[in-house]
């Protein structure tokens, strides 16, 4: 191949690549949800680096439970892998976390009924599979929430390009926290710790602070977002619905755009407020017009 020249993929050589079949990609192509990028002379289908990250977009909301009519709309409006595959790549991986919190939730749910079961011996427990029908119903509208985050992601990266506020969100954000010092600090859904990779150099040495998320694997991304500053954090894996705290335990719980992830707000309120200090304060936010709020235990 010539420097510079664009390499293709056949329909054999991408289905080969990618494991999917012959006839799928042909279907793709012929409703329209993946054309290639171009026909040689023969008309042979090629197919660009693109359109393999098209292809993997598919795959992935194919995944999660969307239907192609669905994928089709979300494919339409969201060109992001042609433009920004890491950054396309990173918010599909979080939706997938999402999932993996949800499907923790069900077995929890079902963990419980089970138990009820042998202490009541085979006798059918209503409130047990009641229970686990609210779990399984509470399963979010994946298109929407993939479409969410979609938008969530554009704000932000219009945020940071085009913001007057030249301070940053997660900068405005952690001033509000102050400098007292000796606190014990707690972020639930602490995602890849953005909001403490951005104000490192503003963290006060006395500081305790752990960092949760319900996700192993969004931890692992923040301890290697932080980096050389790792050590200044304890991680856990942990629900903001049962949080594994003591009471009064906190000075400080952070929420910063995650409770709309929670799939039951009224357990994680509660608990939420439990482990906070008499006077200690929770910050929680989200996208809106409004400001961040702050509440006092």
């Amino acid at each position: 191949m010539k420097p510079g020249e664009v390499q293709y993929l056949t329909t054999g050589q991408l289905a080969q690549r990618t494991g999917m079949t012959l006839r799928t990609l042909r279907y793709y192509d012929k409703i329209g949800l993946l054309k290639p990028a171009k026909y040689n002379h023969t008309s042979i289908r090629l197919y660009s680096k693109d359109d393999v990250a098209r292809l993997e977009k598919i795959q992935m909301l194919k995944y999660i439970g969307l239907s192609l009519a669905e994928i089709s709309q979300i494919m339409l409006n969201d060109t992001a892998p042609e433009r920004d595959l890491r950054s396309s790549l990173k918010m599909q991986k979080d939706i997938i976390q999402h999932k993996i919190a949800h499907m923790m939730y069900v077995s929890k749910t079902i963990e419980e009924a089970l138990g009820m079961v042998d202490e009541q011996g085979e006798e059918v427990d209503w409130e047990g599979l009641a229970g686990i029908i609210q779990s399984i119903h509470k399963e979010k509208d994946w298109s929407e929430q993939y479409q969410n985050a979609f938008r969530l992601q554009a704000r932000i990266s219009l945020y940071d390009q085009f913001s007057l506020n030249k301070i940053g969100w997660h900068r405005w954000f952690f001033e509000h926290l102050g400098s007292a010092p000796h606190l014990k600090v707690l972020e639930l859904g602490c995602g890849d710790a953005a909001l403490w990779r951005r104000n490192v150099d503003l963290i006060p040495e006395t500081w305790n602070i752990t960092l949760t998320d319900l996700s192993p694997g969004m931890l692992d991304e923040a301890k290697i977002s932080l980096g050389a500053h790792s050590g200044r954090f304890k991680f856990l894996v942990a629900d903001a619905q049962a949080v594994p705290f003591h009471d009064n335990e906190f000075d400080i719980v952070i929420a910063n755009h995650m409770l709309y992830h929670v799939l039951d707000i009224n357990r994680a309120v509660p608990e939420m407020h439990r482990i906070l200090k008499p006077g200690g304060c929770l910050y929680a936010s989200t996208m809106s017009r409004a400001i961040c709020g702050k509440s006092s235990s």
